[in-house]
């Protein structure tokens, strides 16, 4: 038999696979690099997108959509992707259904993928996004402007205010508005009893604003008030008929329009009332007197009064109160879960 002395060199034979495999490592590695750079940019173009169409939908839900292409130009700039400027298309408002949709696009060169015949990539992103706001219920109970002048002054943050300085008078004097502080302010308010009205305003008679009638309107608790040309019919009694306890409940720590009228009057046996706007009013209690009392929080008034407290937020004129909406929310959703 024949012995073997010589063992076989596999010397070098590492150095042949690595380079017969370099080749296709490095497309990998090349590729790898550029898939990373195309999704860190797919994402920023989504983020920008997104972001736009929920700022827009923010603003809207506050009440003025404003300028919304500045709005989604100045968002998808800041989010703009690494590979270059971003297309925006145009921003699909519908201020009357709530929704807002955002579309855009950006063109991504690769460093690696030419090698293989792939010199760029289009990306396009979406975002859809919806708001509410709601419609703020129209109590219906009527306060006089002077009810609430008085009221908001006695209970402002300022101890300069002053019952006058609620009021926006014409150059004739005629009172055509109301100037709530814009901290708002704490009151309550008077529709039956001592603490009625201010000695000025002569529209309240011993805590009625007219006789038989107590501020209640004949209008339905929930739903924006029956208003023609201003006016509406007041209801008699000093309970609010128009309104179940249930409902009142639901108005504490809401708000809600309280109607401010300018003049009331009793004419061939029917109560009117001049409404020259509203208050944005948030309701932290109430006394009405027999199931309309609070029971876990105290009473503002007692005995013979009836009385509304809480915090006057603003003043919104009658031209403004149709189309006024509190400030709603906002959220991306996807576009068929809505429009389908």
């Amino acid at each position: 038999m024949q012995r073997l002395n010589a063992i076989r060199d596999d010397r070098g034979a590492v150095a042949v696979w690595l380079a017969l495999l370099l080749v296709p490592l490095l497309v990998v590695a090349a590729l790898a690099v550029d898939i990373g750079a195309l999704h860190a940019d797919r994402q920023r173009l989504q983020h920008g997108a997104d972001a736009a169409a929920l700022a827009i939908a923010q603003q809207c839900a506050t009440g003025a959509c404003g300028d919304a292409d500045d709005m989604a130009r100045r968002l998808v700039d800041a989010n703009r992707p690494a590979g270059g400027p971003v297309e925006l298309g145009p921003v699909d408002l519908n201020e009357d259904a709530g929704w807002v949709e955002v579309r855009t696009a950006s063109e991504r060169d690769h460093w690696f993928a030419p090698a293989v015949g792939n010199d760029d990539a289009q990306l396009a992103a979406a975002a859809f996004a919806t708001w509410t706001s709601p419609i703020p219920t129209q109590f219906p109970l009527a306060y006089s402007y002077c009810e609430v002048a008085d009221g908001g002054s006695a209970g402002s943050d300022d101890p300069n205010d002053d019952f006058n300085d609620w009021l926006v008078r014409d150059a004739s004097g005629s009172v055509i508005g109301m100037d709530v502080p814009e901290n708002g302010a704490s009151a309550t308010l008077f529709n039956k009893g001592t603490g009625v009205g201010d000695t000025a305003c002569r529209v309240h008679h011993n805590g009625q604003v007219v006789p038989g009638n107590f501020g209640w309107l004949d209008a339905p608790c929930t739903v924006p008030l029956p208003l023609e040309d201003g006016l509406i019919t007041g209801d008699t009694g000093n309970t609010p008929k128009q309104c179940s306890n249930a409902e009142m409940k639901v108005m504490l720590d809401q708000q809600v329009l309280i109607p401010v009228f300018l003049n009331a009057e009793k004419v061939r046996g029917e109560r009117t009332f001049t409404i020259m706007g509203f208050v944005l009013f948030t309701v932290e209690s109430y006394y009405f007197a027999g199931q309309y009392v609070m029971t876990d929080r105290p009473n503002p008034c007692g005995g013979s009064n009836r009385c509304l407290h809480g915090t006057i937020e603003r003043y919104i004129d009658i031209e403004e109160a149709p189309d006024f909406r509190l400030e709603g929310t906002a959220q991306l959703r996807l576009r068929e879960e809505v429009l389908k």
